[in-house]
């Protein structure tokens, strides 16, 4: 690469930096969209194109942020970096960093978009809670100590087994069907856990329960079955070579 090439990759990437940094101390410039815009530019600008799981069916912030960034592409990372600082120069015309400090890491800034859950204390915790957070090990115990059926269904219809597959927990899945989880439970849309397994993508988690007594039979709402959802060829071979 040419001296002046090397040059312009430093200055775009002093630039992006300036950028990022920009963003993260003034987020209330940008709306939700725009926000989303420049996160899927920074993850590709710094990680290339998304190769992460695609998050739980509920977890809808982090679904949102997961397309955006998958639907970049092969983009290279030196066009991720103008069009993040194109966005940033739109949005905020004449923007001045001149007295701008550095302030960390600029993932924080763009993926730091409004979360509208509210925070639940420990104490008022549930194990719907416990298992949306991910903590295997405050889950059993409240289970133990609180005596709940470990099958029991929230208002959708949704067993602590449903959402530990929406959010592709395997520890927890492990955890669960120890304690005799049922997989064939169907929530309010007639789906299993194994629908939401498939639906997300999560092989481990979908490994993991053709290996109970999971029925592949169950239709939802719409009458499909888990070999009728979209998915990934290795998961769709999984399905295949399993009976009914």
């Amino acid at each position: 690469m040419a001296d002046d090439e090397v040059d312009e990759v430093d200055e775009l990437s002093k630039l992006f930096q300036l950028a990022t940094n920009f963003v993260r101390s003034s987020t209330s410039n940008f709306n939700q969209d725009q926000l989303l815009y420049l996160y899927a530019r920074f993850k590709q600008a710094n990680e290339g194109p998304c190769n992460s799981p695609k998050p739980g069916m509920f977890d809808f912030q982090g679904k949102k942020k997961w397309e955006a960034w998958k639907s970049l592409g092969n983009k290279n990372k030196e066009e991720a970096k103008r069009e993040y600082i194109s966005k940033v120069k739109t949005v905020v015309p004449g923007w001045d960093l001149a007295d701008k400090k550095q302030q960390g890491d600029g993932w924080v800034a763009v993926s730091t978009m409004s979360n509208t859950e509210s925070v639940i204390k420990d104490e008022n915790k549930t194990a719907f809670d416990w298992c949306k957070e991910g903590d295997t090990a405050h889950l059993l115990q409240y289970l133990k100590k609180s005596k709940t059926d470990v099958n029991n269904q929230d208002e959708n219809g949704m067993t602590l087994l449903h959402w530990t597959c929406d959010r592709g927990n395997l520890d927890m899945l492990n955890a669960l069907l120890g304690l005799d989880a049922d997989p064939n439970i169907q929530d309010s849309d007639g789906q299993s856990a194994l629908h939401y397994a498939v639906s997300c993508e999560h092989q481990e988690i979908v490994e993991r329960l053709l290996k109970t007594k999971v029925s592949l039979e169950l239709q939802d709402g719409d009458g499909l079955t888990v070999k009728d959802i979209e998915t990934n060829s290795r998961i769709k071979q999984l399905l295949n070579k399993c009976g009914t």
